[in-house]
């Protein structure tokens, strides 16, 4: 178990998220629609936890002094791409069940993104949650005048 007071907020998306790609892509190569299904269901179910968690789950960002991007507001922007997933995967089941011939596009860039997301979310636990904010560079000199 983990120190992070974010801990449940960050791994049940991660996992949800791999739960629900790892049905969608057996589901596809096992030629069983009702996986597939499965799968799309649980990215939804994911991004709607996470948005719930964004919503109601008490998250607080406050600036630092020390010029770091607060851990709230990391699990906020977390949150809302695994809700985009979550309304890609929605888009995807509606497609599928229309059979649309531009589902098998939307279903491929919808498990891209859900990737992503999955590794953001493993970057930030294994990061342990602090970034450093953007810093100013200092501004080059002209070398030729």
């Amino acid at each position: 178990m983990s120190n992070n007071p974010f801990y449940l907020y960050t791994i049940i998306p991660q996992w949800g998220i791999f739960l629900g790609i790892g049905l969608v892509v057996f589901g596809y190569v096992e030629k069983k629609g009702k996986l597939s299904t499965a799968g799309w269901l649980t990215i939804v179910t994911t991004g709607l936890f996470a948005l719930g968690v964004n919503l109601f789950g008490d998250l607080n960002p406050h600036p630092l002094p020390e010029g770091n991007m607060p851990v709230d507001f990391q699990v906020i922007a977390l949150g809302w791409q695994a809700g985009i997933a979550g309304i890609l995967a929605l888009f995807s089941i509606f497609l599928r069940q229309r059979k649309s011939k531009r589902y098998s596009i939307l279903a491929i860039l919808t498990v891209a993104y859900a990737i992503t997301v999955f590794f953001q979310y493993n970057h930030f636990i294994r990061s342990g949650g602090e970034k450093p904010a953007v810093t100013q560079e200092a501004r080059m000199k002209d070398s030729v005048k």
